[in-house]
Formats: C-alpha cells, sequence, structure tokens
C-alpha cells in the first residue's frame, strides 16, 4: 500500500476543492469599516463642542449663548449616550445587527440638521442629545457586527476599528476654526449620511441569521463576505452546531435578559468593567474633550 501523502505545509490551508481557508481580507476589511464607520461622528459629536463654544460666546455669532447655557450645550450628549447604550442592547438581537446599525444613524442625521438650522438654543440642545443618543448606540452593534463577520486572524485587527473611529475627534479640531460652527454642523453630517448608505450594502451577521433560523441567508451572507473562492460549508455547519449548543435561537425577553446578568458568570465580568470604565469617566476625559479649545485658550493667557 502506497504510503498517505503529506500536505504540504504551504499548502495546508487549502481543503475541500482546494478552495482556501481563510476568506477575502479585503471584503472583511471593508465591512469591518463600514458597520464602524457611525463611531468616526461619535468623536465628531464629543469635539464639536471645544470647537463651537468660543464662537458661540462670541456677540458675532448667530446665536450667543451664556457660560451657563455652553456648558448645557457641551455636556447634555453625554446624558443622551447611556439611553442609547441600553436602548441599541437590546434591539440588536431583535432586528439583527445590519438594521441597528442603519438604525443607529438616525438620530445622528436628525440631531446635526437640527443643530445646523437651530434658531434658539433649545434646538441645539435638542440636537445635542440626540446625537449623544447614536452615539452611544453605535458601539454595541458595531462591535458585535465586527466580531460576527470577521474570521479570528482578522478579528482582533478590526474589532479595534470603533475606538479608532472615536479618536478621530481630532477631526472635528482641525476643522473647526476653518468654518462656522453651522457649517461644521453640515459637515459632520455626512459622516452618518455616509454610514448608513454603506449599511444598506453590508450582508447581515451570518451568526445572526443563523440564530433566527435563517440558515440559506447565511450561506449567502458568508459567500459575500469570504468570497467566491472560499468554501463556506464548515463555516456554516460551525455556526449551526454553535447555536444548537448554546440555544442561541430562544430570544429571551428584556426581564429574563436583566434576570440573566444577575447570573455570576456575567455579573462578575460586568462589575470589573463598569469600574473600569468609572474611574476613567472620573479621569476627565470627557471635560478636557469637550472644552479642549477653551482650555488652551486659558492655559496660554
Amino acid at each position: 500500500m502506497a504510503p498517505e501523502k503529506m500536505i504540504p505545509i504551504h499548502q495546508q490551508g487549502f481543503v475541500n476543492n482546494r478552495r482556501p481557508h481563510k476568506g477575502s481580507s479585503v471584503r472583511q476589511v471593508t465591512a469591518a469599516f463600514i458597520a464602524n464607520m457611525g463611531a468616526i461622528n461619535t468623536g465628531m459629536m464629543m469635539g464639536f463642542s471645544a470647537v463651537t463654544i468660543p464662537q458661540l460666546l462670541s456677540t458675532n455669532s448667530s446665536l450667543v449663548m451664556t457660560k451657563e447655557q455652553t456648558s448645557w450645550f457641551a455636556s447634555l450628549a453625554s446624558i443622551g449616550t447611556p439611553c442609547g447604550c441600553l436602548f441599541s442592547a437590546y434591539i440588536t438581537d431583535v432586528l439583527g445587527r445590519k438594521k441597528t446599525l442603519i438604525f443607529t444613524e438616525i438620530p445622528a442625521i436628525i440631531g446635526w440638521i437640527i443643530i445646523a438650522v437651530s434658531p434658539t438654543v433649545e434646538y441645539i440642545y435638542l440636537g445635542r442629545i440626540l446625537t449623544g443618543i447614536s452615539a452611544g448606540m453605535i458601539g454595541a452593534p458595531a462591535r458585535v457586527y465586527t466580531a460576527e463577520v470577521t474570521q479570528p486572524h482578522l478579528r482582533g485587527f478590526l474589532a479595534a476599528s470603533a475606538s479608532v473611529g472615536t479618536s478621530l475627534v481630532t477631526l472635528e479640531y482641525v476643522i473647526g476654526p476653518f468654518c462656522q460652527w453651522r457649517q461644521l454642523a453640515w459637515i459632520s453630517l455626512t459622516i452618518p449620511v455616509l454610514s448608513i448608505f454603506g449599511c444598506f450594502l453590508l450582508p447581515e451577521s451570518p451568526t445572526w441569521l443563523v440564530s433566527s433560523g435563517r440558515k440559506e441567508k447565511c450561506v449567502d451572507s458568508l459567500k459575500k463576505l469570504r468570497g467566491s473562492t472560499f468554501n463556506v460549508q464548515h463555516e456554516v455547519t460551525t455556526l449551526i452546531e454553535f447555536s444548537e449548543k448554546h440555544k442561541t435561537t430562544t430570544r429571551l425577553s428584556l426581564a429574563e435578559q436583566f434576570k440573566k446578568m444577575a447570573d455570576r458568570s456575567v455579573l462578575r465580568p460586568f462589575l470589573i468593567l463598569a469600574s473600569y470604565f468609572f474611574i476613567y469617566q472620573l479621569s476627565g476625559c470627557s471635560p478636557t474633550t469637550f472644552y479642549a479649545v477653551t482650555i488652551f485658550e486659558v492655559s496660554t493667557s
């Protein structure tokens, strides 16, 4: 009997009709970029107040604010953010990742338009709350979608896309000095508009499709994400087995989800992360971001 032919190491990634084990990196990176584009809007929302407050305090502004009013203007976005976080965490499983990503951009679009055309201070307040809600909503579905549509060799790198997008707050700092605050609001509007159109082109998360019982659509989604040279059957089988083992097809009510959070396996990591972010916020990161221009002006005067 002839000895079994060994497959060279450089060819071991090609199995199942010699199709590659790794899907198209370009498709996965593109999907992750589009899904996390809304995070750029989060950074622009945070930086908007920093470059706008000096203009709003000026008597030459089309709408003049007092110092007390600018403090509300800066902080109201943070009030809307936790509301958006809680809401999107729930609808991500109900509507699906793709629809949630689209939905998260609607408050941002409405908010920037209201700010750009606002006739009174109260309208600006409303616009800031809406952009803050959108900023809170985008985080969870963007990260979940990224993790579910990418393969392990890309997942770690692409999972950081949302944080990179948020840190692009510097875009607002760079553009702000060269335009009036209403114009800056219109410029900021382009990000959620581009994001919402891009999200329409995305395939739904294959993991969510399996958990929803749509196995055929899961195959189509993976083919779009991995490319024509990738054999998706093994990955589909793995997703189905995982879904059946962990019973992800069972939808939990809101009350059941809160009950789940009381479980030790969930509560402990939740408290660790909550403590970390609590300390992080106490470090003064948000006030520094919201008042960056004012802080530099005062420190150099």
